[in-house]
């Protein structure tokens, strides 16, 4: 036999050893739960496990007996996020709104307060039909 030829049956004698392994592991655990042929097959896996009615019988018993859990409702969290803090501090830098007219190059042509929207979109049209270039107005807040 050369190397190679023996390298392989190397290998498919580990794989058998590894799934006979496999095999007396799964036959262990189905052991322990009490599984045998005649009940796996009358009933559905779900009902077969032995931790669920372990755990169902536990919790028949703490209900009968009073002595079931209560949870509590977990506690609300704060909408405050540290921007809100910052914002609700006393120190909190104050913002002022107003409507300022761009032209194409995102350059600031005018600024109006942010009661005079109005005009500043007449200004943006005025000045788009005037100049031949799209202006348009946007929101603007700067710290007073």
């Amino acid at each position: 036999m050369t190397k190679k030829a023996s390298s392989i049956l190397d290998v498919t004698t580990e794989s058998e050893i590894l799934d006979e392994n496999a095999v007396s592991a799964i036959e262990t655990d189905v052991a322990q739960a009490g599984i045998t042929e005649d009940t796996a097959a009358d009933k559905p896996m779900a009902e077969v496990t032995a931790p669920a009615k372990k755990k169902a019988a536990t919790r028949k018993k703490a209900a009968a007996s009073g002595e079931a859990k209560v949870k509590k409702a977990p506690a609300k969290r704060s909408r405050n996020t540290k921007n809100d803090k910052a914002e609700n501090s006393p120190n909190a830098p104050v913002m002022k709104a107003f409507w300022g007219v761009f032209n194409p190059m995102m350059v600031q042509v005018a600024q109006y307060n942010y009661a005079d929207e109005a005009e500043a979109r007449k200004t943006a049209e005025d000045m788009t039909e005037k100049k031949k270039a799209p202006h348009f107005v946007q929101l603007i807040k700067k710290v007073m």
